[in-house]
């Protein structure tokens, strides 16, 4: 069986010798059904499919979920309208410009090794029938939260296997289905963040059904960075919210996350230090009025 592709328009089991075209679904498949969103959680759904935000104004997914210019990121039931989309090479990713600021986002992480326990997200198929070897893909939708181990971490891409409980598998082991395409692989900082290393794209086996044994794949985003830079530009000192421009409106998000640990430029850490404090403050006076684009 070969991997298979699970996003928009050739969504679940494609990339290999079988194309489908199936009904819009969101999440994932997960043992016992899905984990509670984690707080912090900055996930959406993009173009039918899934989507991580990575900056004020940019989110990340799979590049074969497609959208373009005026398609949607919608986060916690506020649309968000793309302003432009960018295709990585080499890799099945996709960065979207959006025209609004973002009230979170996510950092990449700076590497990553095998047997790395992450959460992942998604926006695909939910549970269905649960059979001996393994569970089919319901009907129903809701946003997915799951755990597993990467346990193949390549320079390109990384994988985890759905495994029963019995044989090394988690609590609440996952593994993806139809529309989670670019749904985030996830792993929790010290602070207590989630940082991105993968980004969902493929699975092995068969349409409709997630054995045991089975693979998700994704791209591995802590090499894709020089990518991401390439397109999204350095973060801007002072811009302590993300909308582009050193104001008051900073000085006020500064004081709403003061004395937090946080990641570097996420809102609120103006310098970068990943922590908001009186430093922040005279970063924003130090570029006051200044354009971030």
């Amino acid at each position: 069986m070969g991997r298979n592709t699970i996003g928009w328009g050739v969504c679940a089991l494609c990339l290999g010798a079988i194309s489908l075209v199936q009904p819009s679904a969101e999440a994932l498949i997960v043992v016992g059904g899905s984990l509670p969103r984690p707080d912090g959680a900055w996930v959406g759904r993009w173009n039918g499919s899934s989507g991580v935000a990575i900056g004020s104004r940019w989110v990340v997914s799979a590049g074969h979920v497609r959208g373009g210019a005026g398609s949607l990121f919608v986060m916690d039931g506020v649309s968000y309208p793309a302003k432009a989309v960018y295709f990585a090479t080499g890799a099945d990713l996709m960065l979207i410009e959006l025209h609004d600021t973002l009230p979170g986002w996510h950092v990449i992480a700076d590497s990553l090794v095998p047997g790395t326990r992450v959460q992942m997200n998604g926006f695909g198929l939910v549970n269905g029938t649960v059979l001996a070897a393994g569970i089919q893909w319901g009907t129903t939708t809701a946003e997915s939260w799951g755990e597993n181990i990467l346990d193949i971490v390549a320079p390109s891409y990384v994988s985890s296997r759905f495994d029963r409980l019995s044989n090394g598998g988690l609590p609440a082991e996952c593994a993806a289905a139809t529309f989670d395409s670019g749904g985030g692989m996830f792993v929790r900082t010290e602070s207590g963040s989630l940082r991105l290393v993968g980004i969902i794209t493929s699975v092995d086996g068969s349409v409709g059904v997630t054995s045991y044994g089975n693979r998700t794949y994704g791209v591995n985003m802590t090499t894709q960075t020089a990518f991401v830079a390439g397109v999204v530009g350095p973060p801007c000192d002072g811009d302590a919210n993300g909308d582009g421009i050193v104001d008051s409106d900073d000085i006020t998000t500064v004081l709403e996350h003061w004395g937090e640990v946080v990641d570097p430029h996420t809102p609120g850490d103006t310098n970068g230090s990943g922590f908001v404090d009186f430093e922040d403050i005279m970063t924003v006076l130090w570029n006051w009025l200044e354009l971030c684009e």
